[in-house]
């Protein structure tokens, strides 16, 4: 995989190479275990290969995410939101059927990529 950086565009007509807008960041096809991390610290990485091409990776550092509000949620549904706000979900060491806290509180913005603590709790909600 070839992986160019774009900060912006000159000329929409103009090839990619020949914009000065756009840097090409690996000379040669990175190949799978490989990355590359730009000047400002977005690593790009190639992981295995899949049908049609390979699986890439990305990582922003400085990209963040809304912690989802998972109050009275199953765990599953819990789960299913923190990951598609780009978090990973935990949970405390109770089981339960419902989540009763989380951490951190809901609407904080976090680095995607954090952890989303939950608390379980059973019977009924309040």
């Amino acid at each position: 995989m070839i992986v160019y950086e774009v900060v912006g565009v000159e000329d929409p007509n103009r090839p990619p190479e020949s914009d000065p807008l756009i840097s090409l960041l690996t000379p040669t096809a990175l190949q799978p275990g490989q990355s590359v991390t730009s000047e400002s610290g977005i690593t790009v990485g190639v992981g295995a290969a899949v049908a049609g091409g390979f699986a890439v990776t990305i990582h922003n550092p400085t990209a963040f995410a809304a912690v989802p509000d998972v109050y009275e949620y199953t765990p599953q549904q819990a789960a299913l939101e923190v990951e598609r706000a780009g978090l990973i979900p935990a949970f405390g060491p109770a089981s339960g059927q419902w989540v009763k806290s989380q951490s951190p509180d809901a609407g904080n913005l976090v680095p995607q990529g954090s952890t989303v603590t939950m608390d379980l709790a059973s019977g009924p909600k309040p």
